[in-house]
């Protein structure tokens, strides 16, 4: 599979606000964290301009929030929309993600309770750390 990276735009915050509450609420529920819409909007809009639609056969499967910092890209978020989950997009996006990336590592955080952890793990994400609600990982490339 192949991929487009998409910049969001501003009018593009309703369907990005629908995609987050409906892909990351019931990771929040199972780690008792309580997050109003306008604490989703809030992180919708955070970083914001490392922010992408991802197309496969110019067919808008989800998101990607990354950003590049020196030597390391930071993947903030990886959604896809509920539709489209479960058919292999996010191991796809994430290995083209690893092929096409100029940084020497590539860093994700993880919600302990987010089925994710095991995918990211498969695709040679290592924990390098930890808080209260996430795990820390990285992938040296």
């Amino acid at each position: 599979m192949d991929f487009t990276l998409i910049k969001v735009k501003e009018d593009d915050i309703p369907f990005l606000l629908d995609l987050r509450i409906n892909t990351m609420s019931e990771h929040f529920e199972k780690a008792n964290v309580s997050l109003s819409t306008n604490d989703h909007l809030e992180l919708v809009k955070e970083n914001f301009e490392f922010m992408y639609f991802v197309l496969c056969d110019d067919k808008k499967i989800g998101m990607l929030k990354y950003e590049e910092t020196g030597c390391v890209c930071k993947i903030h978020q990886l959604q896809i929309i509920p539709r489209h989950q479960g058919k292999g997009y996010g191991r796809a996006i994430l290995s083209w993600f690893i092929n096409h990336s100029t940084c020497k590592a590539i860093e994700l955080n993880v919600l302990k309770q987010n089925r994710a952890l095991e995918l990211y793990l498969s695709l040679g994400f290592v924990r390098v750390g930890e808080d209260k609600y996430e795990y820390h990982l990285r992938h040296k490339l």
